[in-house]
């Protein structure tokens, strides 16, 4: 786990209440914490279906013992509630039209071997839009992979978007929970143009989410 940051405890706190409370909507099938973690900064990316994919990151990064520095988008942070958290829990704002400027913050945090996480998709990717499991994918992945040489953990996430679909303002209630399955995989020595980069991580991305649906193995959406 990262220690001594300010954010560390706030970070501690959102992922033991965002479990109990989403343990009402949903079961969880983690996996065990990737070995790669052990190693010091490691990007994490994982795809977006659901405003629940923040939550379920806390939850998921802090039970592998990490509290990492998380890139959201940049709106998020001027609204009421939402944006003390993630202020308070360290998030990192990404900007439109600004997107360097996180990204060279990111690069701080892995230079000092503390992880940072990215949604590279940014922004709620409806069924409609990700026919392979995943949306298109901003540029800034592919940056970070390449100016840090930091590994790549891809992380697949299926059955957020049945705990909390696209436009509902609250997470849906069901007669019997959802399970959310996670897939990982570990990406190394990436290599090429910034925009190969992010198609090489967004490929990986798309065959672990593809096998985390497989594993959750709920009902079509209703």
């Amino acid at each position: 786990m990262t220690a001594g940051q300010p954010h560390t405890n706030a970070y501690a706190r959102a992922a033991k209440i965002s479990r109990a409370f989403f343990s009402l909507f949903a079961t969880y099938e983690f996996p065990e914490r990737p070995a790669v973690l052990d190693e010091g900064g490691v990007i994490v990316a994982s795809n977006h279906r659901s405003f629940f994919d923040l939550f379920l990151a806390y939850v998921l990064l802090f039970s592998w013992g990490e509290t990492p520095r998380m890139m959201v988008r940049g709106s998020y942070f001027s609204q009421p509630g939402i944006g003390w958290l993630l202020r308070t829990t360290g998030c990192i704002p990404v900007h439109k039209g600004s997107g360097m400027n996180s990204v060279d913050d990111a690069l701080v945090e892995l230079a000092a071997n503390r992880s940072i996480c990215i949604m590279p998709e940014g922004r709620l990717v409806p069924a409609a839009e990700r026919p392979n499991g995943v949306g298109p994918a901003r540029d800034g992945v592919g940056k970070l992979a390449l100016k840090s040489g930091a590994p790549v953990l891809v992380v697949g996430v299926a059955g957020s978007d049945r705990v909390w679909p696209i436009g509902k303002p609250v997470p849906l209630p069901r007669r019997k929970r959802t399970t959310v399955a996670i897939t990982t995989e570990t990406l190394r020595d990436l290599s090429g143009s910034p925009e190969e980069v992010k198609d090489q991580i967004m490929g990986e991305l798309a065959v672990v989410v593809n096998a985390a649906e497989a594993t959750a193995g709920n009902p079509a959406l209703s």
